[in-house]
């Protein structure tokens, strides 16, 4: 999708029809999920590119890529050199698969059938340039690190039917905002699903919880839902999880089924692989209850959650030990 080449364009025309038939698309909803973000690239140029660079050149290009029209289409802009360009996702639902169309600064344009297998994605682009030369290409992205790293693999370069050189561009996705990296790596770790055992004043329950978590668009922050039983009541809730940059503290802030809610604090940098904290908790009948969290990561795989506080002159506790489910 990102690329520094001016033969590899991108195109803002999207006909309504297919903006209009794309709600709900699982396709283009996993595509926006890899792609919405900030991005810097690099890239060895194989050959001249006007407005880009020469031959040789190590170029550096910037990447946004967000949702746009209620989330029923993907914009991305990027820039390279003196190049520029924009392009619009799209959902086209009587070929069934993803077209991205785009337009660069120069006046080229291209339209990109998009198909996923594994974790690559597949482009298949052709396009037109301002002179009028017919330009093609084919490229394969592979995803790693976790989402924050995309590595296009561009091959099949033709311009009026003579082939130019391979080349290799990678992508890296980056923070627009000041959350340390320590923090996007402590979140980072929760993402997925997990299935819990539940002690309530040391008592095991009998009930498994579960908990599904996964990145907010922009991956600064991430959304938490949850479903536990707790004496026999069963219950639901969700959190957003996000680093308070006044407080320099991870925050968590829960709304449970039941009318209650609950906001933490936590300190990641006192000890390794943990999170120290404190809570506020206020129940359906507004009583306010104070005490003290504490999350620890045993694994890739395991982590527990303890907390404890004082009600009615006696000590309550909880506990949470979570492993990773399928």
């Amino acid at each position: 999708m990102f690329r520094f080449s001016a033969a590899l364009l991108t195109v803002v025309i999207v006909v309504g029809q297919l903006v209009q038939t794309i709600s709900g698309n699982e396709p283009l909803k996993e595509f926006g999920e890899d792609f919405v973000g900030h991005w810097v690239g690099e890239s060895t140029l194989p050959d001249d590119m006007p407005s880009i660079g020469k031959k040789g050149e190590k170029v550096t290009g910037h990447s946004s890529v967000r949702w746009i029209l209620g989330r029923k289409a993907v914009e991305g802009n990027w820039r390279a050199g003196n190049l520029s360009a924009k392009w619009v996702a799209v959902w086209d639902a009587a070929d069934k698969e993803i077209r991205v169309y785009g337009v660069t600064s120069q006046g080229d344009i291209s339209v990109s059938r998009m198909s996923k297998n594994g974790d690559k994605w597949i482009w298949d682009t052709s396009g037109v340039s301002v002179d009028g030369k017919q330009r093609s290409a084919f490229e394969e992205m592979t995803i790693s690190d976790n989402g924050s790293t995309h590595t296009y693999h561009i091959t099949n370069r033709m311009e009026d039917g003579k082939k130019l050189p391979d080349f290799k561009v990678t992508w890296k996705r980056v923070s627009v905002s000041s959350i340390p990296q320590k923090a996007l790596k402590e979140m980072e770790y929760r993402v997925g699903k997990w299935q819990s055992t539940e002690f309530i004043d040391g008592e095991k329950q009998s009930t498994p919880g579960f908990e599904v978590t996964e990145w907010t668009p922009g991956k600064h922050s991430i959304n938490v839902r949850s479903s536990w039983v707790e004496n026999n009541i069963p219950l639901q809730g969700s959190a957003i999880v996000g680093w308070d940059s006044e407080k320099k503290q991870l925050v968590e802030h829960w709304f449970v089924s039941d009318g209650a809610n609950i906001s933490f604090c936590y300190d990641i940098h006192k000890e390794k692989n943990t999170w120290i904290g404190t809570f506020k908790y206020v129940d359906s009948q507004g009583r306010i209850f104070e005490g003290s969290s504490v999350v620890k990561i045993k694994n890739n795989n395991e982590w527990t959650w303890d907390a404890s506080w004082i009600e009615n002159g006696a000590t309550k506790t909880r506990r949470s030990e979570n492993r990773r489910a399928k």
